[in-house]
């Protein structure tokens, strides 16, 4: 897999220098960089008296030690660059940049850590100005939840209609690269699976026990829920109005959804799929997180009126609704459950809110136009992707202080923290996947080229006339002569790999093949067209 040189802006602040991606050295900074001050805009933020702070240490220049046995790794979908980054927190390092499908949206993980699941959005909120009609419409909130001059923010019929038009403008088609989940190795980068959802896919959310990823299908209006045994789509919920970001409860029944599209939290049942509660909040949810001891608190961003809300689930009411700033977007829960974290993308921060009080109690600043954030598992860092500059902003939250920023790709948008450490591409061999209802395994790009290294199979080019072949081709077969050519290929169980130029052929030939009793083939989606579109060579003879 190829992975491209990085640009590091900013390390933490260490004893000793590290070694950059590109092989020099960086030295350590005196101290981590400061907080900035300034005000947080609008008047919901004056009334809550936020303004960004410095504190005495880091007025000092303190700097922060790295604690024992310190070990995060930050992932970060680049959505304008169909790429993710890989970021060491130890040492502010973009480690690689893996490519994956079309406009990665956000990321979750496995409970364990060991597999990344990424969105592949398409075209839903391709284009960088997506945003910018909705932030021009959303006047300064204020405190009573209602937008600047004190009119009312509910949706309308108009909204609507630019949620529709926004869904039809998408140019892409569902296939495995769009509208799809990937389940990729956090040790390796291998793409493990690819898995098609419904249209205009946002949101992954993993279940505790690690058998099921449900999907929120945003511009479909439905949520794809995944079998993660056998990657089989186990039904498709519809009927929910703009799902955005999600959560289940601990025991997995109930399955928390911000629905744009009424403003409400909608509530399923994850054994019947069916709608049981919705819940009013703000305008224009967005992000969501579960709380409480069995998941009966539900903290909402709200980034059509700059809000949180807090709702009771099993009373069906908002407890507390909190001015926090204008882009309210994505929202993370400290572990003790006394913060929420909540980022700010039309003020290029982050608010501390202390949920007891509902008052905000701090404002960081990051990078421009934050997105998505997310907590390490200790609580202790706080990470923070950055749409407007390409960034990630790491934030030590033991100092409440910004430690690094790091240059990452285009269109950053979700981030996922995670303690197994990235190892780099190794050779792997071919993955295990289940076959189609036609007897042979569909592999990908990325797949392919991950384990060209190992090579453990037998790569064979069918495609006529020739005109051209990847690297490391070992027979030109034409499609339609594979059957009396049996003679020249490996043993019936043996891996084989088919291509064409664009998978029309390859596909003839797999079915030959399997008809002829071959248990082991293989055929590239896309052929050598999608093989050159994600940057690999093809050679000539």
């Amino acid at each position: 897999m190829n992975l491209r040189s990085v640009v590091i802006t900013g390390v933490l602040a260490l004893s000793v220098p590290v070694l950059a991606a590109c092989g020099g050295l960086v030295e350590p900074t005196a101290s981590p960089p400061a907080a900035v001050e300034g005000e947080q805009a609008g008047a919901a933020a004056t009334e809550a008296a936020t303004a960004v702070e410095t504190t005495a240490s880091e007025a000092a220049g303190v700097e922060t030690p790295q604690p024992a046995g310190f070990s995060w790794t930050a992932w970060v979908a680049n959505g304008m660059d169909d790429s993710l980054s890989v970021v060491d927190l130890a040492t502010g390092q973009e480690l690689a940049r893996i490519p994956v499908g079309m406009n990665p949206h956000i990321l979750t993980t496995s409970p364990d850590g060991s597999i990344l699941y990424v969105v592949n959005a398409g075209g839903h909120d391709r284009d960088p100005n997506a945003h910018a009609e909705e932030a021009a419409s959303q006047a300064t909130p204020d405190p009573h939840g209602h937008g600047g001059n004190g009119a009312d923010t509910a949706p309308s019929a108009e909204a609507g209609k630019a949620d529709e038009d926004k869904a039809d403008s998408s140019m892409d088609q569902p296939d495995g690269t769009s509208y799809s989940l990937w389940a990729i190795d956090a040790a390796s980068g291998q793409v493990l699976v690819q898995v098609p959802v419904g249209m205009g896919p946002t949101h992954p959310i993993a279940s505790a026990d690690g058998s099921r990823v449900y999907v929120t299908n945003t511009d479909e209006g439905s949520v794809t829920v995944i079998d993660t045994a056998t990657w089989g789509v186990v039904t498709t919920i519809s009927d929910l109005p703009e799902p955005h970001d999600g959560a289940l409860t601990p025991d997995g029944r109930l399955l928390y959804l911000a629905t744009a599209g009424t403003s409400t939290l909608t509530v399923v049942d994850t054994e019947s799929f069916a709608v049981i509660k919705t819940i009013p909040v703000g305008n224009k949810p967005r992000g969501l997180v579960a709380g409480g001891v069995n998941g009966e608190l539900a903290y909402v961003t709200n980034k059509g009126d700059g809000t949180l809300s807090i709702v009771d689930i099993p009373n069906g009411t908002v407890q507390m609704t909190v001015p926090v700033g204008a882009g309210a977007h994505a929202v993370r829960l400290s572990p003790d459950g006394e913060t929420a974290y909540v980022s700010l993308s039309q003020e290029d921060a982050v608010a501390l809110v202390d949920v007891q009080s509902g008052q905000v109690r701090r404002t960081l600043a990051v990078g421009a136009t934050p997105e998505q954030l997310d907590l390490s598992g200790d609580g202790r860092w706080l990470v923070v992707s950055n749409n407007g500059d390409a960034t990630l902003s790491i934030i030590d939250l033991a100092q409440e202080t910004l430690v690094a920023t790091v240059a990452v790709g285009a269109g950053a948008y979700g981030v996922q923290m995670t303690s197994v450490a990235y190892a780099g591409s190794t050779p792997m061999a071919l993955p295990d996947l289940p076959k189609n209802a036609d007897g042979y395994r569909d592999l990908s790009v990325e797949q392919l080229a991950a384990a060209m290294e190992a090579k453990d199979f037998v790569l064979v080019n069918v495609h006529i006339p020739y005109e051209g072949e990847l690297p490391n081709t070992d027979l030109f077969i034409p499609y339609n002569e594979i059957g009396a050519n049996l003679d020249k290929l490996s043993a019936p169980d043996a891996p084989i790999v088919l291509y064409c130029r664009s998978g029309r052929m390859s596909t003839a030939a797999a079915e030959v093949l399997v008809a002829a009793g071959y248990t082991n083939i293989y055929e590239l989606d896309g052929g050598f067209n999608a093989w050159q579109a994600a940057g690999y060579e093809l050679v000539s003879q």
